[in-house]
């Protein structure tokens, strides 16, 4: 069965001093928390917009994802490389909309680890592959970067337990997908997964 991501787009313009001046919802998925979401927006702090060195007013975009495995109301959300998947995914700044609103996001399983046999643990490697996200959010991992039979075995076994929530455009339309991730293996039962187009810039 397709995932849906709970999520309120909105449009935002700031003035040259980063003040919110305006907040336009564009889509939302989660009706009920979106006058609310427009409310805790002016009460956001914003860096202003750069142009030639000198601040600007500028025009930008704010996807706020809704995800299960996050406990609502949550504390002040503040960008961390230290936060989990969800809660560095939960508010993204979109300084345009080239491309696509969001890639596809891990829906069901905790999204960077998974839980090995014992006689799966047995290398420390790092293998990449590319996964295929369809526009039901199941996914399919090929082209995996070793010759060696069982940690093949293992990103196959691990890519038919993979589910996302499909990539969107800005009209929330879904997308098919195809991105680079990395299965670290330390020789302990757990397999970390790395998303490459969710690493943080």
């Amino acid at each position: 069965t397709s995932v849906s991501l709970r999520y309120v787009f909105l449009k935002l313009e700031l003035s040259k001093t980063g003040k919110v001046v305006n907040v336009e919802p564009i889509i939302s998925t989660f009706p009920a928390f979106t006058q609310q979401i427009q409310s805790a927006i002016l009460w956001a702090r914003f860096s202003p917009a750069a142009v030639r060195g000198k601040s600007a007013a500028s025009t930008c975009f704010i996807l706020i994802s809704f995800f299960p495995q996050i406990h609502y109301p949550t504390r002040v959300w503040r960008p961390s490389d230290q936060n989990s998947l969800y809660e560095r995914l939960r508010i993204r700044l979109l300084p345009d909309t080239v491309g696509l609103l969001t890639e596809p996001i891990p829906a069901e399983l905790t999204p960077e680890e998974f839980t090995l046999g014992s006689r799966q643990a047995l290398f420390i490697d790092t293998v990449n592959a590319v996964v295929s996200v369809d526009t039901l959010g199941l996914a399919a991992v090929h082209r995996i970067g070793t010759e060696v039979r069982q940690l093949r075995h293992t990103v196959q076994e691990i890519g038919r337990r993979l589910q996302f929530f499909p990539a969107l455009d800005t009209r929330g339309n879904r997308h098919p997908f195809t991105g680079l991730a990395s299965f670290v293996f330390d020789g302990s039962t757990k397999v970390r997964v790395v998303y490459h187009w969710l690493a943080p810039d």
